[in-house]
C-alpha cells in the first residue's frame, strides 16, 4: 500500500503542475483585427480550456453596459435587447430571463470579475475564432465593421447566419449631414474592403444631391461579396446592403 501511495504522489504533483500552468496561460485576444492592451488583470486559459477576460473588456469592445453587484457577487451585462446575469462560481447564466448552463463559471482573479469570452461574445452577436498555434483569440464585432461613434447612419448588422446573408444594411438620410454621413459609410467599409473599391462606391453615393435626383441601383462585387447602393424606401433616403455569397 505504501509503494502505491508513494508511486502516486509524483503523478499527482505533475497532473496538478500541469492543470495550473495550463490555468495561468496567458493569451492575447484581438477585435476586428487590433490588438488588445490589458492594463492590469489578463486574458487566460483556464483548466477546462476556456478564456476568461476581464468583464470591463465586455463594456469597452463589446459596446455592452456592465453594473457589478458587490453583495450578490454577480454582473449584469446589457446590450440592445440582450441582458445576461452571471453569478460569481455559478455554471449558469440568466440571459433574458432564461437559465442557461455553462461550461465555465465567471469567478474573481486577482481582484477582477473575469467571464467566460465565447459565451459573452456569441450571446452578443459577436465571434470569436480561437488560433491555438499563437494563443490568439479573435473577436469579429459587428460582423468585422468597425462603426464609428455617434454616427447619424442607420445601420443594422443581422446574425452572422441569416437567409439573405446580409452582411450590413446602412440606410444615408439626406435630412442629416450627408457629408458626415458619406465619410461614416466609407470608414466603415474600408474596415472590410479595399480602399479604392470604397471610394468609387462612397462617389456614386455622393450623385444622390437631392430627394429629387435619381440613384439607380448600382452593384459591385468584391471577393465573396456583393455591395448594392441605391434608393431607399423614400427619395430621403439611399440605402446600402452588403450580402455574402452563398457557398
Amino acid at each position: 500500500m505504501k509503494r502505491a501511495f508513494v508511486f502516486i504522489l509524483p503523478f499527482l504533483a505533475i497532473v496538478f503542475n500541469i492543470s495550473f500552468a495550463w490555468a495561468q496561460t496567458t493569451i492575447k485576444v484581438n477585435v476586428n483585427g487590433e490588438p488588445v492592451s490589458f492594463p492590469d488583470a489578463q486574458p487566460y486559459l483556464n483548466a477546462c480550456n476556456h478564456i476568461l477576460v476581464p468583464v470591463r473588456f465586455v463594456g469597452k469592445f463589446l459596446g455592452a453596459h456592465v453594473n457589478w453587484d458587490g453583495n450578490d457577487k454577480k454582473v449584469t451585462i446589457q446590450r440592445g435587447c440582450t441582458t445576461i446575469i452571471l453569478k460569481i462560481g455559478e455554471n449558469k447564466a440568466v440571459v433574458n430571463s432564461e437559465t442557461l448552463f455553462l461550461e465555465t463559471a465567471a469567478t474573481l482573479h486577482n481582484g477582477r470579475t473575469m467571464v467566460p469570452l465565447r459565451f459573452i461574445c456569441e450571446t452578443l452577436g459577436a465571434g470569436v475564432d480561437w488560433k491555438a498555434q499563437t494563443k490568439t483569440a479573435k473577436v469579429l464585432v459587428n460582423n468585422g465593421y468597425n462603426i464609428p461613434d455617434k454616427t447619424d447612419l442607420t445601420y443594422e448588422i443581422p446574425p452572422a447566419e441569416n437567409p439573405e446573408q446580409t452582411d450590413i444594411g446602412i440606410l444615408i438620410s439626406l435630412e442629416k449631414d450627408l457629408d458626415k454621413q458619406l465619410a461614416d459609410v466609407q470608414a466603415i467599409l474600408s474596415s472590410k474592403f479595399p480602399p479604392e473599391k470604397v471610394r468609387e462606391i462612397v462617389d456614386y453615393l455622393s450623385l444622390k444631391t437631392g430627394p429629387a435626383k435619381d440613384l439607380p441601383i448600382q452593384r459591385w462585387r468584391i471577393g465573396e461579396y456583393i455591395i448594392t447602393a441605391g434608393p431607399g424606401a423614400d427619395t430621403s433616403l439611399i440605402k446600402v446592403t452588403v450580402t455574402k455569397l452563398k457557398k
